[in-house]
């Protein structure tokens, strides 16, 4: 009993080591760095996985995505037909193509998307959501914790959770989080990031 009690108090303590105390400073300064921070960041990439749970559906998918200055990719792979999707972009447009060949071209990732696999993804502010940031232009709300991070972003008839966080470059990027829209639930587990400037 004596080196159970030992133990416990052990892992105890050494959780609380791991766990820094919040910066004496406001959590809205705080956040207005990481956002100034992020934006100076010309590119960035991300890798991970994500469940999609629908009224009809449930997969789960992993994903790899890139993007430097305007340019971006995002790669699918799980049963989406073929099993695979890519969707590119620039200033001139999106093209998705499929593991079996098909290739099309559109203006809007989002609709382009939701033609081929019937997901239904912001894909307009999706690209600040996994950053950890609102979306540019649609009015949100935003609760951050102690750190300055997001806890729970409200945008565009979406919740998102931010449940775990790791570190890139020095900047705070989300390696755990929940979005919650009409009729769909995505998780995402994002186990590598790399942010750079050109």
């Amino acid at each position: 009993m004596r080196l159970l009690s030992v133990l416990l108090l052990t892992a105890l303590l050494a959780g609380c080591a791991t766990q820094p105390p919040p910066p004496d400073r406001p959590a809205d300064e705080l956040h207005a760095e990481r956002v100034e921070a992020l934006a100076g960041m010309t590119r960035w990439e991300t890798s991970g996985r994500m469940a999609i749970n629908t009224p009809s559906d449930n997969v789960t998918v992993s994903l790899d995505w890139q993007e430097a200055g305007s340019d971006w990719r995002l790669d699918m792979r799980g049963p989406f037909g073929s099993g695979a999707v890519r969707l590119q972009g620039d200033t001139a447009g999106v093209s998705l193509r499929t593991a079996d060949g098909r290739e099309d071209y559109a203006t809007d990732a989002g609709e382009l998307l939701a033609h081929y696999t019937g997901y239904e993804l912001p894909m307009s502010v999706l690209r600040d959501w996994v950053r950890g940031l609102p979306g540019e232009g649609p009015e949100y709300t935003l609760e951050l914790d102690d750190f300055g991070r997001p806890e729970v972003l409200e945008q565009m008839g979406w919740t998102i959770r931010y449940t775990g966080w790791t570190e890139s470059d020095g900047v705070a990027v989300p390696s755990r989080l929940t979005l919650d829209g009409p009729d769909i639930n995505l998780r995402a587990s994002l186990r590598r990031w790399e942010l750079g400037r050109d």
